[in-house]
């Protein structure tokens, strides 16, 4: 149940409480707990419904629910012997406020965990604490989570327990063991490092413990022992001061003013004082500036506690006035805060419950209501901006305002808004600003009161400035002709209004900052032969330019720049006798132009630049590199590779002390070019002679003989679709020993197909027994549903058979039975067994057996 008492403060017997300026203030005394030990007061939005509930306690601990109107409902949270201190704080950063205490009769910190709704449970944080008296918590070492201080009583202990993770603050630091009778810490950043401070108070003592980092902390002395402190910015300067007040039957009150470094100067605000306890700072008239109350305990024999109002008139001078019906014996604490949330600061105080002489006094917990219409400043709305409308990045723009002015005739300061996410500092009516970036702006202007700088008037109406860039992209991309990969490495020369080469990067893009106005020429380059691998220019390229001579086929504009590799500007068979040589890595003649990049447009020139410039792509071309497939280097995109099985198209034999590898086509496609290059062991190998086949009537035959290496092209301009043996490698031995000898396959090319781009290795036995040419390989396709072909080799005429199993060894199917010739065989399983029948889903197994050799080889047949 609450109890209201209505109360108008008295001064010099006028009915409204008064001070020496304008501000008038009435309250009305609520009781919130007729029957409580209300000692230690605080409060704070436990439940987060915007509304500031009230916590207090001493016997025990409580809290009361606040419904957003000072309406209260009493929460239960424990039993304590002599509750000390209470902190409210979000201890295990799960989003909901916790409590820490303190209890000078307990040797622990209790935590009350917050599960979010309402639900409190208490939790012995840390132990081995012997008579604290106060507690609060930081991140003093900045680790991501909070710290917990304390000031002890008696055993005269200042300290810090560091979170080490998990709600463990076993690690104590020591900051006093000398601190007589400590009654109240606090933190703060008092420096204005960064670092979070501590600061406590004793009976004797007042000091301050300067965070430097790293867990170092050195003491500092603020000034003589008493009981109360705040810490605050009372002048709004940007450093923290301190409000101070001395416990005793002379009691006063300081004010401790920041330098900025944590050096303090006191000036007295109030002597004579009844046993002075606790302060409590806010705007109570709503003028702007920060009064506070004090909380007089007075002594339960007399003289009786009081609550006084000091209004702050500017210039670290306060007026003083009694809060009526305040009178108490012992209260202890008050705080400001908003409890009815109608724009003015109320008071929440009480005193604890207490028996002398055998009688028993309750204790109470009391609220005024501040319910007055003081007169409250305000600074009129400015006007429009007027100034430049439009201007570059990086012009230096001038704009004004006026008209701005408080209904206290206090003086005003201005600050502008450049609608791009930055404001000017508070100063004159003028003020100059330049943008960075181009864009429409809304610049508008505010103004305060300079002596009271929390009264703000609105945002005036807008002036549009819009600002064209000082500078403007070109970019764009250097392409490939034929297929649009990125080309890197591009130098592109820039001349004209600006001097500068830029270079493409992996993206093939370039950007390139003109000013406005300004004018350039782009001219791109590559150096002759980076970037061009194996595969860009083969003898298919050869191919394909000589039947362009011809007249045999017609290459697009870009393929005949790509041909023209002699630059006279025409197309000949010529042309592609350069290609073929660059193709197999024979010496270029000086006049040649193959492996040179060649740039569509050869340059591009752009006047006046005003604005943006995008998608002005190069082309770039490789003289010789007619067929157009080209890669960047390094691409995750592979040379596309034919899935053919090359064991019928290279065939290798021992022919006495020679080695002969011969290359075969064995289809009807029609070729045009072939690009073949092997390397060999030359200590134990020797190429001796390439031998072409009747087949190559038709085709231009180039080698380049390399230590170790052979490269052969070869090209036509008449499509050849036979099948047969194309040309032959011989090798001889150079070493009478008995080992292998490998033939390293680099690369196969047929027209512009790859069957081979990776090493490809055959194993050439020395001993003068042959080569064991009998093989059988792995069926496709495979998995199967139909039908699969199976194919094999044989190295001499003779009987054979080839079978199909199932798992446990049954015959399912007889495919070749007889006599089998010397060479390349191909059989293909329908899928059925020897009934014809379609035989069932499964492994199955077909095995070649000729001679004494037999092999066999797992399939899957699928329905």
């Amino acid at each position: 149940m609450r109890y209201k008492i209505y109360v108008i403060i008295i001064i010099l017997e006028m009915i409204i409480f008064t001070s020496t300026g304008s501000s008038q203030i009435l309250f009305e005394r609520e009781t919130i707990d007729p029957d409580y030990s209300a000692f230690f007061i605080t409060n704070f939005d436990l439940d987060k419904d915007g509304d500031q509930d009230v916590i207090s306690g001493r016997l025990q601990l409580a809290w009361w629910e606040n419904n957003g109107h000072a309406n209260f409902t009493k929460h239960y949270l424990g039993n304590f012997t002599r509750l000390f201190s209470v902190f409210p704080i979000d201890i295990d950063k799960d989003g909901d406020i916790d409590l820490l205490t303190a209890d000078i009769a307990e040797t622990t910190i209790r935590w009350y965990k917050n599960d979010g709704n309402n639900n409190f449970q208490m939790i012995h944080l840390i132990s081995d604490v012997n008579r604290a008296e106060s507690v609060a918590a930081s991140d003093f070492d900045k680790d991501g989570d909070l710290d917990i201080c304390v000031v002890t009583t008696e055993t005269q202990l200042v300290f810090w327990c560091e979170h080490t993770g998990n709600m463990n603050f076993e690690t104590r630091h020591t900051l006093a063991t000398d601190f007589d009778r400590g009654h109240k810490i606090a933190v703060a950043d008092i420096d204005g490092n960064g670092w979070t401070d501590i600061i406590a108070v004793g009976s004797i003592g007042f000091r301050w413990w300067q965070n430097s980092g790293n867990k170092n902390f050195s003491q500092r002395t603020i000034g003589t022992g008493g009981l109360g402190f705040k810490v605050v910015d009372i002048d709004k300067n940007g450093t923290l001061d301190i409000l101070f007040c001395r416990h005793g039957d002379d009691g006063y009150v300081l004010l401790y003013l920041n330098n900025g470094s944590g050096a303090f100067t006191s000036r007295t605000i109030s002597t004579g004082e009844k046993w002075p306890s606790w302060v409590t700072v806010g705007d109570i008239n709503n003028n702007g500036m920060l009064d506070f109350v004090l909380v007089n305990g007075g002594r339960r024999a007399g003289p009786l506690g009081e609550l006084v109002y000091f209004e702050n008139k500017g210039g670290y001078n306060f007026d003083r006035y009694l809060v009526p019906d305040s009178e108490m014996n012992v209260p202890f604490m008050a705080e400001l805060a908003d409890f009815d949330r109608n724009g003015s600061l109320d008071i929440v105080s009480g005193n604890e419950s207490y028996v002398i002489d055998n009688v028993y006094y309750k204790g109470k917990l009391y609220l005024w209501d501040n319910t007055s219409q003081v007169a409250v400043e305000t600074v009129s709305t400015p006007d429009t901006p007027t100034g430049a409308t439009s201007g570059k990045t990086g012009d230096v723009l001038q704009y004004e305002t006026s008209g701005s002015i408080s209904n206290f005739g206090h003086p005003v300061e201005y600050r502008f808004d450049w609608g791009n996410g930055n404001q000017s500092s508070w100063g004159s009516s003028s003020a100059i600003h330049s943008y960075g970036s181009q864009g429409v702006f809304n610049v508008k202007a505010c103004a305060r009161c300079q002596e009271h700088t929390t009264i703000v008037s609105d945002w005036s109406n807008s002036l549009q400035v819009t600002i064209s860039p000082n500078a403007y992209n070109v970019s764009g991309r250097a392409l490939h002709y034929s297929n649009n990969n990125p080309i890197q490495n591009v130098s592109l020369t820039v001349s004209g209004d600006i001097t500068e080469t830029k270079i493409t990067g992996v993206e093939g893009l370039y950007g390139i900052m003109v000013g406005n106005g300004n004018s350039i020429i782009i001219t791109p380059a590559k150096t002759k032969g980076e970037s061009v691998g194996y595969f860009d220019i083969t003898t298919y390229d050869a191919a394909l330019t000589a039947q362009h001579a011809l007249g045999l086929n017609q290459l697009d504009s870009n393929q005949v720049i790509a041909a023209d590799t002699d630059s006279n500007g025409f197309i000949q068979t010529f042309d592609a006798a350069l290609i073929a040589r660059h193709s197999v890595g024979l010496p270029p003649f000086d006049f040649s132009c193959v492996g040179e990049w060649f740039f569509l447009p050869g340059n591009k020139n752009f006047v006046n630049i005003n604005s943006d410039i995008t998608n002005e792509n190069f082309k770039g071309i490789i003289i010789g590199n007619v067929h157009g497939g080209w890669m960047p280097p390094d691409s995750n995109v592979s040379k596309t590779v034919v899935r053919k099985n090359y064991r019928n198209i290279i065939k290798m034999k021992q022919r006495e002390n020679d080695i002969v590898v011969s290359f075969h086509k064995a289809n009807k496609q029609e070729v045009i070019s072939a690009d073949i290059m092997l390397v060999y062991d030359y200590k134990g190998l020797k190429f001796v002679a390439l031998e072409k086949a009747i087949l190559l009537d038709e085709f231009k035959v180039l080698k380049n003989v390399e230590i170790g290496k052979l490269r052969i092209g070869m090209y036509s301009v008449k499509p050849m679709d036979k099948t047969g043996e194309l040309l032959r490698l011989i090798f001889t031995k150079t070493e009478n020993v008995d080992k292998v000898k490998p033939i390293q396959i680099m690369k196969l090319i047929i027209n512009n197909e790859v069957l081979i781009n990776t090493t490809s290795v055959f194993e050439l036995s020395i001993s003068g027994n042959g080569l064991n040419n009998f093989e059988l390989y792995q069926n496709y396709p495979n998995p199967f549903n139909s039908a699969t072909t199976i194919k094999y080799d044989v190295h001499k005429d003779g009987f054979g058979e080839v079978k199909i199993f199932n798992i446990f060894g049954q015959e399912t199917r007889t495919l070749v039975n007889g006599q089998i010739s010397k060479g390349y065989h191909e059989t293909i399983w329908d899928g059925k067994d020897k009934s014809g029948r379609i035989v069932a889903s499964g492994v199955y197994f077909y095995q070649l057996k000729v001679y004494e050799f037999k092999s066999t080889k797992k399939l899957l047949m699928i329905e």
